[in-house]
């Protein structure tokens, strides 16, 4: 890659800094970490220090009663600051807004920075922002688009059937291919979308600290079975079928803490109250989901697999799982098993009956064998799924499918 000076780093996303006052629910755990560690591991890796835009996630009008959003820069605890994107926080005009003012800022920050050879703009999803106007702006400045694709919504599957929602899905798919570079969280997107191209596979990561902290605090033994379910709470992330699977097990010794926010929280309140074995802790900070993980004897991700839009999403937290050295069950979802088959105990079947089955199973494996497992999966990570790894494959795969097909 050449000198810094010749390479300005842009990047627009979806976040805000993690503290309480950016939580709501209209912001997602998963991706706000994701995001932020992605940053930390970008700025230490000696790249230029990119200028970062955000839309700070908050639910739309009437949900939230304020309408107008201003622009605000906000301090990252990786040294990083960013500055929120302004919009109208209702229907359309929201995305109209996003667009718009993404549009502008990119052109300001390919003007100031016309002096680079490269001036790469980096943005996350393809939504909010819209990235459409963002890729205009890459063309009129002959900028290089290098968006991250972690997930495609199917209308009338995990979003609903609308206008508006076939429009978005359109226009996705036909950027695909059009962009200078893609970061996919699932290669079915550039299998279905943009064959033959040459594309960054990045599903999740974890900060090399992450897993050492892990190494340091085994798990404290107390004669209970520990399961730790941690995500949205939908039926896509399977929370009904752990529900309905805690029922049919006969385990005293069991627990299950379930961690997180959602549609479904009334109907986990309900369950908890009727069932002792069964814990909620609600919608917490990244550290107390750690804290539970700590104690976990068996982590599960219950991502269904039975729909279309399947093909285009990857729970990026299954990274993080295998990264803490704990077993984790999981559903076929996206390239699980072909990346991760020799790390994790896979449910066959999506139904509570198969999944009591398997932690019942699981449970009854001798203790040594399950941590061997979880052993092995946290190595997997560190030699392959940090985000120190993965900034280190991007930088090369700038350098080489990037800037010097641009250059050439």
């Amino acid at each position: 890659m050449k000198p810094n000076e010749d390479l300005a780093l842009l990047y627009f996303g979806a976040f805000a800094p993690d503290t309480p006052e950016y939580r709501n629910a209209g912001s997602s755990t998963a991706g706000n970490l994701f995001q932020l560690s992605f940053l930390t591991a970008l700025a230490k890796s000696g790249l230029p220090k990119p200028t970062l835009y955000s839309y700070f996630p908050v639910a739309s009008f009437p949900h939230v009663r304020r309408l107008l959003f201003g622009s605000e820069t906000a301090r990252l605890g990786n040294g990083l600051s960013v500055r929120s994107i302004p919009h109208f926080n209702f229907g359309p005009l929201k995305i109209l807004a996003l667009g718009f003012f993404s549009f502008w800022l990119a052109c300001l920050w390919g003007w100031r920075n016309r002096r680079s050879t490269h001036r790469v703009v980096l943005c996350y999803n393809l939504t909010a922002p819209p990235a459409l106007p963002i890729s205009v702006a890459c063309k009129l400045l002959r900028m290089e688009l290098v968006p991250f694709i972690g997930d495609i919504y199917v209308p009338g599957e995990v979003v609903r059937d609308t206008l508006l929602r076939r429009i978005e899905f359109r226009t996705q798919t036909r950027l695909i291919p059009k962009a200078d570079g893609l970061l996919v969280a699932n290669r079915a997107i550039v299998h279905d979308f943009a064959p033959g191209r040459e594309s960054l596979l990045v599903e999740g990561g974890v900060m090399e600290e992450f897993i050492r902290r892990f190494e340091k605090r085994p798990r404290k033994v107390d004669g209970a079975f520990h399961v730790v379910f941690a995500g949205q709470l939908s039926v896509l992330n399977g929370v009904t079928m752990l529900l309905e699977a805690a029922r049919l097990l006969d385990m005293p010794e069991l627990r299950i803490s379930i961690l997180g926010g959602g549609e479904y929280a009334s109907e986990v309140r309900k369950a908890v109250a009727q069932d002792p074995r069964l814990s909620y802790l609600g919608l917490v900070d990244h550290g107390r989901v750690l804290e539970t993980y700590e104690q976990a004897d068996l982590l599960v991700n219950l991502r269904r697999t039975d729909y279309r839009t399947h093909r285009y999403v990857f729970p990026s937290k299954v990274v993080e799982c295998l990264a803490t050295g704990r077993p984790l069950l999981t559903t076929r979802t996206g390239h699980v098993t072909e990346e991760f088959g020799d790390f994790v105990f896979t449910l066959e079947e999506e139904s509570a009956e198969a999944l009591a089955e398997a932690i019942s199973r699981i449970a009854a494996m001798d203790p040594s064998s399950r941590e061997k497992v979880g052993a092995r999966a946290r190595q997997y990570v560190r030699d392959n799924k940090t985000w120190e790894v993965h900034v280190g494959r991007l930088k090369t795969y700038l350098d080489e499918q990037v800037l010097s097909k641009r250059a050439a």
